[in-house]
Order: C-alpha cells, then sequence, then structure tokens
C-alpha cells in the first residue's frame, strides 16, 4: 500500500457535470427530512471516466496490497469509507446508513482489485473511539481517527513493511498497521508466495551487486562488468519506483543499498 496522488476530480464528480453534486445534495435534504436508507448510482461514482482517471493515478495497481490488475480484471471502485454501512469490529452487524454524503466524492474514491474489496474489507471501518464517527454531513470528518490509513492523505510506509519471507510486518507493532493486514487480507497466501517470487529474483540481482560493487570499489571491475552493474542498479530504480507493482516491498528489501 502507497500514498496515493490523484488529480482533479472528473467532470462528473464535480460541479462540470454536477450529477455527483446534486445526487450528494439529494441524500442529504432527504437525512434531515428522516430518510436513512440510500440508493447510490454506480454510474456515478463507477463511471468511466472516474475509474480510467483512479487507475493513472495508482499506475494500474490496487490501492491496498499494490498488484496490478488491469490485464486480468476491471477492478472495483472503492469508497474508503463506507457508503452503505460501516463494521467496526470484526463480527458486527452492518450498521445502517454509512458515509452516504462520501458516495460521490472523488477524495473518498480509488480503484481496489475485488479481492481486496469485496472478500476483505468489505464495509470494515474501525475507529480508535467509536463514540467520534462521523454519523452525517453535519458531523465533521476530523473528529474522527481512523484504524486505517487513506491512501489520499497518509502514508502507509511509515505504518507498514515486509520481512524477508514476504509477510507483511506492522512498524513497531502499530495498531494501524495491524489493521491494514487484517482488513485488507495483505497476508493472504497468494500475496504472500508472488512477493517471495518477487524476493527470490531481488537476492539474486543484490548478490550480483555486492559482487560488481567489489570489483568496482576495488578497481578490478571490467568494462563488460560494469555495464552489467549499471542495469542492475536501474533495475532496482525501476522495482522501487512509485509506478511498481509491490514497489514497498522491494524498498524494504532493497533498503542501504547506495
Amino acid at each position: 500500500m502507497i500514498k496515493i496522488t490523484k488529480g482533479n476530480a472528473p467532470k462528473i464528480l464535480s460541479g462540470a457535470e454536477n450529477r455527483g453534486p446534486k445526487k450528494t445534495k439529494e441524500m442529504t435534504d432527504a437525512f434531515d427530512a428522516g430518510t436513512r436508507e440510500f440508493e447510490f448510482i454506480s454510474d456515478i461514482y463507477g463511471a468511466k471516466s472516474v475509474k480510467k482517471a483512479l487507475i493513472k493515478a495508482q499506475h494500474d495497481k490496487c490501492c491496498f496490497c499494490e498488484a496490478k490488475f488491469t490485464h486480468v480484471a476491471y477492478g472495483d471502485v472503492e469508497h474508503f469509507r463506507p457508503k452503505g454501512g460501516w463494521i467496526q469490529n470484526d463480527g458486527d452487524d452492518l450498521t445502517q446508513p454509512g458515509y452516504f454524503w462520501l458516495a460521490y466524492k472523488w477524495d473518498n474514491l480509488f480503484a481496489s482489485c475485488q479481492l481486496c474489496n469485496q472478500r476483505f474489507k468489505k464495509n470494515h471501518f474501525p475507529l480508535e473511539d467509536p463514540h467520534k464517527r462521523a454519523l452525517s454531513h453535519s458531523d465533521n470528518l476530523d473528529d474522527e481517527s481512523p484504524l486505517l490509513p487513506d491512501p489520499g492523505v497518509d502514508d502507509p510506509e511509515d505504518l507498514l513493511t515486509y520481512d524477508s519471507d514476504g509477510q507483511p510486518v506492522a512498524i513497531n507493532n502499530n495498531p494501524r498497521g495491524q489493521a491494514m493486514i487484517r482488513i485488507f487480507g495483505l497476508d493472504r497466501q497468494e500475496l504472500v508466495q508472488r512477493r517471495q517470487e518477487i524476493l527470490g529474483d531481488l537476492a539474486d540481482l543484490k548478490e550480483m551487486y555486492f559482487f560488481l560493487d567489489g570489483e568496482r570499489q576495488n578497481g578490478s571491475l571490467s568494462r563488460d562488468g560494469l555495464k552489467i552493474l549499471h542495469r542492475i542498479e536501474e533495475k532496482f530504480r525501476s522495482k522501487t519506483a512509485t509506478s511498481a507493482e509491490y514497489s514497498v516491498l522491494s524498498k524494504s528489501f532493497l533498503t542501504g543499498l547506495s
């Protein structure tokens, strides 16, 4: 999971086309009049222009697990704060309504793989203090302290890293990192196996890098060896780039290399 920087909201969610703001106004007015059940229009929050912009901002990666998914699946438009209802603890019933007023808000939308969204996160949105939850558009979201990091605001790399076996680890056992692992299913077998494959490739390159770098430092590296070393360094840069699949894993493994 990485921090995500999005551009301006697509027109369908902004004042330019007005569909998102108009629908939001209808729901907030209905809530004030006593309505507590809402229907959501996926053609607005899940419009092609919205999904395309999210996927581009996220480099084709799931906002949670960092897997690239566009070559095998459509993916989901994920609501960070769940629109229809929320769950505080595992085993709790769904509490409704959810964050209905954020259903069409650009800042609340991300692209995720279907496994992370539909099988794991679902409607989970735990807070450090459940009594401070915003229950309507009249409440202040800033009063909340979500256990899950907002990928558009927080830097998940401050909370989570990976060990040499590809297992996710909450830095200093912090509760937010632990919540990420549990709720997003970041320790599921399929992800761990894929990370282990990447670590195996990186380990081979790292071993070769240290050998060639040693020769470079003692002045015995050949011209061809230097070319290979530079290619390895470029490979490391590409693997740790924000656009790379599982970039946080690669950063964790390659920490300390100059």
